[in-house]
């Protein structure tokens, strides 16, 4: 069997086109339509703009959105046709100072002489959630799938993922754990397909563990990040939602051994009212891979992943992706499509 990527690649057009006519229905409603759907931000007054930069700084009274800092934006005057809206710069939101009634926005990529001397002060601006995520959900997975076929150059991590998704290679054994299911009082509820599942994660480089709901995967799942963890090993914990990745986090939380988890994500796709010492927050994944430090445990989603490979994709051939997790956990795996997992298989060579 060869990897049919024309297949790949027609399946990731055909999503992304859908998502496309989705986003472009909601943005062709008038102003009041789109607030109705939390995509639109009416009313915001330029207090400062800078035409060399194109950063502008905007007050509010309040956020009537669901646009959060980090997301995409398109700018426009109050007084934009619903037709027009698609044609304003995009912006990215830096930060809202909710407090303070102040927002922060700057350009997007290669869109800063867009903006130049296109807002003044005093201007009543309106900003409206773009089509960046539409359109990741297309060229990043894209990106991922060109890497691993050979297109962007060849590691051993490129053929060893393209050989297992061509079923040429099966899991690798690896050193069996020494566990101690009678002593240790959370391995001892586990029943004998728990056992088995967890052995086997532990004992080889690809694991899949498949069962109904309320079998105790999640609780499977989390003593197995806490015995990679014993082990010394980093883990990444993804899945195609931030709530999956919450529910493993919580899981790992639970147990002393794990000392260190860091979530990428913005603050509000965590839980309020679940608070730890051991947790900490990342807003942008920039911020996480600037840091040397990797956690013990690091949830994130296969874009926030996908990051630092897609910044430096014209390696040399045969140099290897930065090695920051020893392991890559996906739950909820079978919501993720093959591209899809690509993007965070790049980031190391052992999956479950």
């Amino acid at each position: 069997m060869t990897l049919d990527t024309q297949a790949l690649i027609g399946f990731i057009d055909a999503e992304f086109r859908q998502r496309f006519r989705s986003v472009i229905d909601q943005l062709t409603l008038p102003i009041a339509r789109r607030v109705d759907q939390y995509t639109c931000w009416p009313g915001l007054k330029v207090v400062h703009c800078s035409p060399e930069s194109g950063h502008l700084e905007l007050s509010f009274k309040r956020n009537p959105s669901k646009i959060r800092v980090g997301e995409y934006v398109y700018v426009n005057v109050m007084s934009v046709e619903p037709k027009d809206v698609i044609s304003g710069p995009e912006g990215v939101v830096e930060t809202i100072d909710e407090h303070r009634g102040l927002l922060r926005l700057r350009p997007g990529y290669q869109q800063r002489g867009r903006f130049g001397n296109r807002f003044r002060m005093g201007d009543m601006l309106v900003l409206d959630q773009t089509l960046p995520a539409a359109r990741m959900s297309r060229e990043m997975p894209m990106l991922a799938l060109r890497r691993v076929t050979g297109e962007l150059g060849e590691t051993p991590r490129t053929r060893r993922i393209k050989a297992i998704l061509e079923g040429r290679e099966q899991a690798r054994d690896l050193d069996p754990p020494t566990l101690d299911f009678e002593g240790d009082p959370h391995l001892s509820r586990l029943n004998l397909s728990q056992r088995k599942a967890l052995i086997h994660a532990l004992s080889h480089d690809l694991s899949l563990i498949q069962g109904p709901p309320g079998t105790g995967k999640t609780y499977v799942l989390g003593l197995i990040v806490r015995e990679l963890v014993r082990q010394g090993l980093k883990v990444a914990v993804c899945a195609f939602t931030h709530q999956a990745i919450n529910n493993v986090l919580l899981e790992c939380l639970a147990y002393d051994e794990i000392h260190d988890i860091t979530k990428i994500g913005n603050p509000s796709s965590w839980r309020s009212d679940t608070g730890s010492e051991k947790l900490r927050l990342v807003a942008s994944p920039g911020s996480f891979f600037r840091n040397r430090k990797t956690p013990c445990v690091t949830g994130l989603t296969q874009y926030a992943a996908f990051f630092p490979i897609a910044r430096d994709l014209e390696r040399p051939d045969g140099e290897e992706e930065p090695h920051r997790f020893d392991v890559l956990v996906f739950d909820e795996a079978s919501q993720l499509t093959i591209p899809a997992a690509l993007m965070a298989m790049l980031q190391c060579d052992r999956f479950i």
